[in-house]
C-alpha cells in the first residue's frame, strides 16, 4: 500500500512539476545584440503546438516562418495552463507554446 501511495505521489508530481521545461535557441547575433538590457527586440510570434497521446500525434504542424531578420530567438515551453489542460486530461490532449523573438531593425521602428 505505501508503495502505491508512493508511485501515485511520483506521478502526481512529474505531471505538475513539468512546468520548468523551456527551451532557448538563439539564431545569429541575438543574444549579443540584446545582452545589454535594451529593449531592440519584438515578439514575432506566439503560438500553441496541440499533440495527442503525451506528445506522441501532433494535431497541426505548427512551424511558424522565421522573420526576415537573421537575428532571433526560438523559445519552447510549458506554462502552468498547458500542464494543466494535460493534466486534466491525463495526457490525452497535451500543448505547448512556442515563441519567436527579433531584434529590431532602425528603420522598423
Amino acid at each position: 500500500m505505501k508503495k502505491l501511495k508512493f508511485l501515485a505521489v511520483l506521478s502526481f508530481a512529474a505531471m505538475f512539476l513539468s512546468s520548468c521545461i523551456k527551451t532557448q535557441t538563439y539564431i545569429g547575433d541575438y543574444q549579443k545584440l540584446t545582452y545589454n538590457g535594451s529593449e531592440n527586440h519584438y515578439e514575432y510570434y506566439k503560438g500553441k503546438q496541440c499533440y495527442l497521446l503525451m506528445g506522441l500525434i501532433p494535431l497541426r504542424n505548427n512551424q511558424p516562418e522565421t522573420p526576415p531578420e537573421t537575428n532571433c530567438e526560438i523559445r519552447t515551453k510549458l506554462t502552468f495552463v498547458d500542464c494543466l489542460v494535460s493534466g486534466m486530461t491525463f495526457g490525452i490532449f497535451g500543448m505547448q507554446t512556442k515563441e519567436i523573438n527579433a531584434v529590431r531593425r532602425e528603420n522598423n521602428k
